[in-house]
């Protein structure tokens, strides 16, 4: 069943309306793109869009990275951070082929001189299959944001605890790209990584 309340949100009028933004530092709403159903979902169990259908969401950070997390072994991987509709700080993962296509994306952005913290990002699950069967990857399109809105969300970013999500921490990440991600050292004060490129 769909949840209008978990949906992200889409504008900044609706982020800026907020009196408080909810956010537990290192743990954020956990949200899930499903690669092999083609959809995103709560926590893995409350599905938020149909197969195959289009997201969109407002990155506050990012990470993109190469570690062992989740059980899965060493990849690449995308981490955005964004708010939902309720006022709260969540994170959603891509790995693989997706990372891939992110990069695309990326080249893009480049030239048009905006960040992933500047855009409103939409993600299109698109099907692929091969001998193992059907599954999704995602494609990534963004709309730059207006000047005026890319400073309101900086200042309600920069208000915000440090930015990272402890589950999917560890000391082996291989970080190539990040902005807003501030993660703890092991001595447990913030690293200020808000602007990372290696």
């Amino acid at each position: 069943m769909q949840n209008q309340n978990f949906q992200p949100t889409t504008t900044i009028a609706q982020i800026q309306a907020f009196e408080e933004i909810q956010y537990l530092k290192g743990a954020p709403r956990a949200y899930r793109f499903d690669a092999k159903g083609g959809f995103l979902s709560f926590r893995g169990e409350t599905r938020l869009t149909t197969k195959g259908e289009a997201f969109t969401f407002i990155p506050i950070a990012y990470r993109i990275f190469a570690d062992e997390i989740l059980g899965y072994d060493r990849r690449k991987w995308v981490e955005f951070y964004f708010i939902n509709q309720i006022g709260q700080v969540c994170s959603v993962l891509f790995h693989g082929y997706s990372v891939d296509n992110l990069r695309l994306t990326f080249a893009d952005m480049h030239y048009d001189r905006v960040n992933f913290t500047q855009v409103k990002l939409t993600v299109k699950p698109e099907q692929r299959t091969n001998q193992h069967g059907s599954y999704y990857l995602a494609t990534f399109s963004y709309e730059v944001l207006e000047q005026e809105e890319v400073t309101t969300l900086e200042a309600i970013i920069n208000a915000l605890d440090p930015i990272y999500r402890e589950d999917t921490l560890t000391e082996n990440a291989s970080i190539s790209l990040s902005q807003h991600y501030a993660a703890p050292t092991p001595a447990g004060v913030a690293e200020d990584a808000r602007v990372h490129a290696a």
